[in-house]
């Protein structure tokens, strides 16, 4: 169920470009979730009554007759399209009136992350657990400074008391500002991330506790995928504003790239672009899940002779974290065939970098920013 739902998702987003085949695509995946999720639905269909049973029903039995019409041949002039389904939907639609208001919220869906096998909520590592050595001077004068900043708020005497109110309505929000890479420094920036995506990748593994063969992977993997997928960036400057970053297509978001309608439901948007930890945590929470649910999965299930390779496996979940759970077959066929995607080899010069300790190699895509 896990796989069909996810990829699902990805394949629907990356046909959208190509409205020509908008039907083909729509029939062909249809049927093919149809087949897999009806049963489950009409499992818990008791379990949850609907607000109008009989929309249900006849939602149930609409698709029903549509997947036994379509499998007698084309001959018959049935469709299955994007507005046949729609209409569909509207037949169970919850909302008043008739039904013809089908957005969506990117809210985070509780009872979603359960059945991924996820906790209710994702949550960051703390900043104040990120106080270093030596600074608790420096800590204390910041306790000081915002009590007697709230203090003069209260009187009315703060001039930044709008800025201050700001930030209160914004808790998750971390000064952007601070998250830019330092030019005269890289290293020492791609330290400070570095330790980061380490400790979000501790949380990780003390929640999900993945196999100990496997925890000397995950932390080269979080890294690779970090240095791939951003290059250790949250944020940029454009024009004097500091900005998240988006990708070429504007689907993902952040230094873990988490697009955010594949994860719709799973995360908080506004804390994927503006809260640096909590993109870390998403990140690593999504390779784990790949690393769980379907790689060790799957070779439990079945030997795959490549994957005895640990570096195998490694670039098998990025396939899967890039492009969805169907490239796992997929990337294990460019494998065998030595024929790879330019995202393939882009990431393995990556993992091979973290494993070598190459991180001046950073340098190239930070400079400038």
């Amino acid at each position: 169920m896990l796989e069909t739902l996810l990829d699902t998702r990805y394949l629907f987003l990356a046909e959208l470009d190509k409205p020509e085949k908008e039907n083909d695509f729509v029939r062909t995946r249809f049927i093919e979730a149809w087949g897999n999720l009806s049963f489950l639905f009409r499992r818990h269909l008791g379990d949850s009554p609907s607000a109008s049973p009989i929309g249900t029903l006849a939602f149930f039995s609409s698709l029903d007759a549509l997947k036994a019409l379509d499998a007698l041949g084309p001959s018959l002039g049935i469709e299955i399209s994007r507005n046949g389904l729609l209409r569909l939907a509207r037949l169970i639609s919850a909302g008043p009136g008739d039904g013809s208001d089908l957005s969506y919220s990117f809210e985070i869906d509780k009872n979603l992350r359960k059945v991924m096998g996820l906790e209710a909520e994702l949550t960051e590592s703390p900043e104040y657990m990120k106080e270093e050595p030596g600074k608790e001077q420096d800590f204390l004068h910041k306790i000081l400074n915002r009590l007697i900043s709230s203090l003069l708020t209260v009187m009315g005497l703060n001039p930044h008391a709008e800025a201050v109110a700001a930030n209160q309505k914004k808790p998750d929000r971390e000064d952007p500002a601070k998250w830019l890479p330092d030019p005269a420094n890289i290293d020492g920036y791609v330290e400070r991330v570095r330790k980061e995506l380490k400790t979000a990748a501790d949380q990780t593994v003390v929640k999900k506790n993945p196999a100990p063969e496997f925890r000397d992977l995950f932390y080269p993997l979080v890294d690779a995928v970090a240095w791939q997928e951003s290059c250790f960036r949250q944020f940029r400057q454009n024009r004097g504003v500091v900005e998240y970053l988006r990708s070429y297509n504007n689907t993902s978001v952040g230094l873990m790239q988490i697009n955010e309608k594949v994860w719709r439901g799973m995360y908080d948007p506004e804390k994927l672009k503006w809260n640096v930890r909590y993109n870390m945590a998403a990140g690593c929470e999504i390779i784990d899940l790949y690393l769980q649910k379907y790689v060790l999965k799957k070779m439990a299930e079945k030997n795959y002779p490549a994957l005895e390779n640990k570096d195998n496996i490694a670039r098998t979940l990025y396939a899967l974290y890039n492009g969805g759970p169907g490239e796992f077959s997929k990337f294990l066929d460019r494998l065998a065939k030595k024929k790879f995607y330019a995202s393939d080899d882009l990431f393995h010069e990556k993992y091979l970098w973290v494993k070598n300790g190459q991180w001046d190699k950073a340098g190239v895509c930070l400079v400038g920013e």
